[in-house]
């Protein structure tokens, strides 16, 4: 089995820096853990042969030659790093680190500088990242001028025009924009996905499976993903410790505890939206066994928003009953 994607051979460095604080104060970094990480979750999100992932990997090929900073959208899980790091690999800076960026005092930054969930950074941080742009951008007379790539689960537009995001700093980042697909999008790329999947489990746990029947890929489509593909692979995982090594079927997977297994397509458009939501947040906790941290970061939200959504249930069971 072969992961669909791009070459990672450009990709020899990696750097992340510490997040105790954003304090941009110079525009120096120190840089630690310099291991590429190889886990499934950060490579497979551009796995797939949809009409939309080709179309993302055409425009990270067309842009990385040449761009400066640029702003990567998407939702949770979509996989923007992983943009990231392919509009850096075709990029001349390709050779040089990449850095993923949380402040601290240290060395100046060569190659690619990632900045992760810009939208949630507060307006002072977004000030001190501004006056950071500004220097490297004095700075571009070099050989190799450092590249800015930023990343966004939310509308930037809309934050700006609401006093919650930097106009003077969107208008910078957002020279060039890319969209990263939902996995709801792109469901055709789903046997890729876990071909890949397959593969990753076995190779890095010694565990995984050898195949998926039809129906349990049908249970898979029939899902909405709105923790998109770093969802699909905790669910994976798990479907994959019960299947001991066989073909993976819809008995391996885990079932929404309010309706009793996956909703099939034909039934969506007859249960209302929340209901449905709530159908797909129990059966995430039910596959995370209860942990509440687990079920969140599968899901891309946060742990407060997690609990709101399980305290609206609640009541509005308690309220029915």
């Amino acid at each position: 089995m072969q992961l669909s994607g791009f070459d990672l051979r450009g990709l020899n460095s990696h750097a992340r820096l510490p997040i105790e604080q954003v304090a941009m104060r110079t525009s120096t970094y120190r840089p630690i853990d310099c291991a590429v990480p190889e886990d499934a979750s950060v490579l497979s999100e551009m796995a797939g042969e949809s009409a939309a992932m080709e179309r993302l990997r055409s425009q990270l090929r067309r842009i990385g030659p040449y761009f400066r900073t640029a702003l990567i959208r998407g939702e949770a899980g979509t996989g923007k790093e992983v943009a990231a790091r392919m509009l850096h690999a075709c990029s001349p800076a390709a050779a040089e680190a990449f850095t993923i960026l949380a402040p601290a005092n240290a060395l100046t930054p060569h190659g690619t500088i990632y900045v992760n969930e810009v939208g949630e950074l507060p307006l002072v941080a977004q000030g001190d990242l501004l006056r950071m742009l500004e220097r490297l951008e004095r700075g571009r007379g070099q050989a190799e001028p450092v590249r800015v790539i930023a990343s966004t689960s939310h509308d930037l537009r809309i934050l700006a025009t609401t006093g919650r995001f930097r106009q003077d700093l969107y208008a910078r980042i957002a020279t060039i924009e890319v969209t990263v697909p939902a996995l709801r999008e792109r469901l055709e790329d789903l046997p890729a996905l876990v071909r890949h999947f397959a593969e990753s489990f076995q190779h890095n746990a010694g565990y995984g499976f050898t195949g998926i029947n039809e129906a349990a890929l049908e249970c898979l489509r029939s899902q909405l993903w709105p923790g998109n593909v770093r969802e699909l692979e905790g669910a994976l995982r798990a479907a994959a410790a019960a299947a001991c090594g066989g073909v993976l079927e819809p008995r391996h997977l885990a079932a929404p505890p309010a309706h009793g297994g996956p909703l099939p397509h034909a039934r969506l458009d007859l249960m209302r939206l929340q209901d449905v939501v709530d159908a797909h947040v129990l059966r995430v906790l039910q596959h995370c066994e209860g942990n509440k941290l687990r079920t969140a970061e599968l899901l891309g939200i946060s742990r407060s928003t997690l609990y709101r959504m399980l305290e609206a249930y609640t009541a509005l069971r308690a309220g029915a009953q």
